[in-house]
Order: structure tokens, then sequence, then C-alpha cells
């Protein structure tokens, strides 16, 4: 049997927030604190200077080692085996970089000779292959190390994609205006048992590497003197022969050392200042033309003059950051970069208890090192439920509506209009939105959690009514959340008999139409005898998806269409629209549900299932 399956898909300039939350792995590290609970720790022996996770593995580097630790279970972590990797110019290794793909690890790695100016110094940067399919025995494949001609070099971050491996080094020159560069470089990893260096690209200030669809993100600028010009740069990284500069955008990043991230057509760029943590989103759709879609920072002291690059692992729509100077998570919501929102914030224990920098993820766990050599295992158990909060237009946020959860619980809503509660139990949870003077669209929504829930509100005005008495113009006016007033205008012949008519401020839907954020439902206790006036006001951002301001109209639902008032009254007035002053009046002549839609250019594609 073939079955057809019909929907529609409206196209609108603007989409009401409906955000889904995803279970985390977003957690930090000393026991249970707030959403955070510390499932296991292990002492690797000393201090842990990168992290990468694969499966229920974690690749650890301490001290120059490649530790193996399994945490299949997480509440028991287990090292597994270990390989020390040779010094270089008889100095020891730090591992910078962990990269998994496999049965094959990839670890850049710096030396910093004994001298105030360290790496620069007589420094070496190299690349290692590390074959992991024996957990226990972890064997060396190959290695690169950069060539001694320059003062020194440090290879800080790894990256793969396809048949290439791709590190982001620092080369320091002889020259004093110009005391180092950066390089991007590719390797050719089609055997890992013998690296092949096939390419490289030079910037300065270059931060650490990300990769996704084929493409390496780097942040960094063309001259060593000029600060301002520090951009993100793009480079094809789908043939590592062939590594080539796409194109750069986003200038005026932070000079200091940034984190960067990508997953899909995103760039998450973090940085860490004296004002807070600041994370900013970058749409790469088109890679050489990045564009900004979002930017916020989470304001928190630091607690040593200068803050450090941030550590920072994403988990969907989950970004978990440590701050540089201390042992304080920030999580933050990156569903809407426009609208960002930080959902959790956990502070170890004692500040004595610092964080090492070094960070790694699978999904519901998040992996953290700290005090020198211990490996934190940690998740985060709760389900989540965020929302968002907007005026009838459903473009405005409200801020500082209480929403309460029917467990005791509330949270209000930022400037955003949106509120989140986490580390929820599974369960069915009622949640009742108020604000003085105010009522709300839908009154109460009900979510059963698993999964995690999403759920939008609309703030409107108060209903309001009036008493008629035959003989008597009455005038019945409500002000909505925006400070817009209707105004009904009752002739003195409009009920044969004492009557009381209200209004309930409402939304409305018009799949052809554009809603401006105007609706009420007029009731009244008797039939109307008269048409009665109404006056409506409004403001720009009713009207932004409006094509055509001059013909905005009141429609009628009469239960299986919407009507223009303008034909339903016999001896109902033309309409009188003032753009000078947003204002449209006309005339009603029965109860029911009323809305003021506008043209729009919006569209309304149907969409043909067939199986």
């Amino acid at each position: 049997m073939r079955v057809i399956t019909r929907a529609y898909l409206v196209l609108v300039v603007v989409a009401f927030c409906w955000l889904p939350l995803h279970q985390n792995a977003n957690q930090a590290q000393a026991a249970d604190i707030g959403q955070i609970t510390t499932l296991g720790v292990a002492n690797l022996g000393g201090p842990v200077s990168a992290l990468s996770s694969q499966a229920d593995h974690i690749y650890a580097g301490v001290n120059g080692r490649l530790v193996i630790v399994g945490v299949a279970d997480p509440a028991q972590p287990t090292q597994l085996g270990q390989l020390m990797l040779p010094a270089k110019n008889n100095t020891p290794l730090t591992i910078e970089s962990i990269a998994a793909d496999g049965t094959t690890v990839y670890l850049a790695t710096s030396t910093s000779p004994a001298g105030s100016c360290g790496w620069a110094c007589g420094g070496v940067g190299a690349l290692w292959a590390v074959n992991v399919q024996n957990p226990a025995s972890p064997a060396l494949l190959s290695s690169y190390t950069y060539p001694s001609g320059d003062l020194g070099s440090a290879f800080r971050s790894v990256a793969l994609a396809g048949t290439g491996v791709f590190v982001s080094a620092e080369i320091s020159l002889a020259s004093t205006l110009q005391p180092y560069r950066s390089e991007l470089l590719a390797f050719d990893r089609s055997n890992p048992s013998s690296l092949k260096r096939v390419g490289s690209a030079s910037l300065f200030g270059a931060s650490n590497l990300t990769i996704s669809n084929q493409v390496g993100y780097i942040a960094g600028r063309d001259d060593y003197l000029t600060t301002a010009n520090q951009q993100l740069f793009a480079y094809n990284a789908s043939t590592p022969k062939q590594l080539s500069r796409l194109g750069a955008g986003l200038p005026g990043l932070p000079t200091n050392s940034v984190t960067l991230l990508a997953a899909g057509a995103r760039v998450y760029i973090v940085a860490d200042s004296a004002a807070g943590v600041t994370v900013r989103v970058a749409d790469t759709s088109t890679p050489a033309h990045p564009v900004l879609l979002g930017s916020a920072t989470f304001a928190a002291p630091l607690t040593s003059a200068s803050a450090g690059r941030p550590a920072a692992v994403l988990d969907g729509q989950h970004l978990i950051i440590q701050r540089g100077d201390r042992s304080m998570f920030h999580i933050v919501d990156v569903t809407t970069p426009g609208a960002m929102l930080e959902i959790g914030r956990t502070q170890l224990a004692a500040d004595s208890l610092v964080l090492n920098g070094a960070l790694a993820s699978v999904p519901n766990h998040l992996f953290a090192a700290a005090n020198g050599s211990q490996l934190f295992v940690m998740r985060y158990d709760g389900l989540s439920i965020i929302g968002t909060v907007t005026h009838a237009d459903g473009f405005s946020p409200v801020a500082g509506v209480t929403i309460a959860r029917s467990s005791g619980a509330s949270a209000s809503t930022n400037a955003q209009g949106r509120f989140s509660f986490i580390e929820l139990a599974p369960g069915t949870y009622i949640l009742t939105p108020t604000l003085a003077l105010n009522h709300f669209w839908p009154a109460q929504r009900t979510l059963t959690l698993p999964p995690d829930g999403a759920v939008r509100f609309v703030m409107l005005a108060a209903p309001a009514n009036k008493s008629f008495t035959p003989g008597t113009s009455t005038q019945l006016t409500y002000t909505d959340t925006k400070g817009s007033t209707t105004t009904f205008d009752v002739p003195e012949n409009a009920f044969a008999r004492p009557a009381t008519i209200a209004v309930t401020p409402t939304v409305a839907l018009n799949p052809t139409l554009a809603f401006t954020g105007h609706a009420f439902e007029l009731t009244s206790s008797q039939a109307f005898t008269a048409p009665i006036s109404v006056t409506i006001t409004y403001v720009t951002s009713d009207f932004r998806v409006v094509s055509d301001v001059s013909q905005l109209t009141l429609y009628y639902w009469s239960g299986a269409e919407w009507v223009d008032t303008g034909s339903m009254c016999s001896s109902a007035t033309p309409y009188i629209r003032d753009l000078a002053l947003n204002t449209l009046k006309t005339t009603v002549c029965k109860t029911g549900l009323y809305a003021l839609f506008g043209p729009t250019h919006r569209s309304l594609i149907p969409i043909t299932a067939s199986n």
C-alpha cells in the first residue's frame, strides 16, 4: 500500500525559539557540586598537560608519557598502559595536544630548555604517531622533529582530517623585530609508520587549531606587530599536499590565546579576560568568509592578574569551559548564537584544587585534569528544560518573568527572554509563568522527561471588561505588553439591555498572512444591535515581517476561515489607517476571535512524502 503524507512548511522571516536542550557531557570536578557529579578519580603520577578521549579510553600526556586510562567503569578509571617518549636534546617533553583516530594516536610536543626564554631558545617541536591497538602496550610508529635551523620550535595543537595530520607550531627567529612566527604544518598519515611533512603555511600569533568539514581554522594575523589584525583564518585541509589559505574574517579577535572548536558549519571562539569568559560563534558555511552569529561574555572575576587560554569542549549544543586561571566551569547553551545562555556554573570546593586546563569529553561525560596529577571522571546526570517568553509579536523577548515549576522551584527569564531548569530527574513537570498584570499563552505547559524539554510562552495583557447601560456610550481599553492600546467605543444603541463586554488578548496564526501580535477574544452577555468601533495602535516591531503596512486588516475567525471584518457588518465603516500614528480603526458587529494580519513575503510550501 502506498501512503501519501502531506505536511506544510511555513517559511517565515523569524521563528519562535523552541530550543531543544540535549543531555550533557557537562561536568567539572571535586565531589557533587551543583549539576556536576564526580564518578571517579585516577592518579596518573605527574602533571597532566593534555587529554583526548575515544570510546572508553582516555589518552593523557603526563611528563612526556602517553598514559592510557580505561573508563569503561567511570567510577573506577584504570591505567591500562603507557609509553615514555624519548627526550629531545636531553630535555624532557611536554605533550601539548593529542588526537586519536582508531588504533593510532598523534601527539604534538614541545620542550623548554633551561633559561629565561624557554622553548624559543633551543626548544624542539615534534609530532609522534603511536599504535594503541593494545592499550597495555602502546608502540611508537614514527615521529617528525622540526628542523633545528631556527632558534627554537614548539608544536602546540594537532588535528586530523582525511589522510592528513595538521599541526599548529610556534617557530622562534633571530630577528628582534619578529621574535617568533607561527606555522600550520601538514603531514601525510596514509602510512602512520612514516609521517611525511607535505605542506605548510606561515602566519603570526596563531592559536590552537580546529578542523571541521575538511577545513582547518586558526586564529592569527599576517604580521607580527599589528595585533589589531588578529582574525580567523581558514585553510583547505582536504588534501595535505594542497594546504592553502581559503580566506579570513572576523578581524579584531583577542590577541591573547583563544580556544577554537568547530562542529559542522560553526566555529566557536573562546577567550578569557579580566571581564570573564567570552564566546563568539561564527558561521563558516562559506569558509573563506566567516560571519559572526553572536558573542557573549559570562562575567566572573579572575583570581590572578592575567588570563590564560581557557580549556573548552563542545558537547552537542553545549560548551563546557574551564577558566584559564582557576577551577571554574561555565556550561553555555549555544543553540541560538545570538542569545547564548549560561545554564550552569561550577566553582570547585577549594581554589587550591586547580585544573590543569586539560579537558576531554564523550557524550554525557567530561574528563578533567586537576591537582597536578589527578584525572577526574565526571557526569552531568540531570535532564533539562529550556524555554523562552516573548511578547505576542513572537520576536520581542520578555525579561523578569517567573516560571514556577511544579516541584516548587522557579526560574526567571533573562534579557533574551530565556530560562532554564537543569539537573532534573525523569518525571512530569508543570511550568507556570507569572508576571503581575499579565497573562500567558499557554497558561501552563506540562512536559515529561526524558527527553529534555523545550517550551515557549507568550506574555499577553490581562483581560478587561466593562458594563454597559443602554442609552449611554461606553469605552473599553486595554494596553498590551508593549504599551500599545486597543480601544472599543461602544455606542449607546449597541445593546438593547444592560450588558457586560469583555476582551481577552490572545495569539493567532494565519498560514498566508503575517500576525502582528494583536489578537483578542471579544465576548458579551448580550448580542450586538449596532456595530462597535475598534481602534488598534501598534509599534514598528509588530509589523517587521509585514510587506505592506497600508494593507493591515482586522480578521474574524468564522470557525473555518479568517474573514475580513470589513465585509461582515452591513453598516460597517471603511478602514481608517493612519500610517503616521500607527493606528487602524474599523468596526465589529459580533463576538468572537479577531486578529490583525498583514501581507508578507513568506511562503507556504507543501511537502509530500510517499512510502
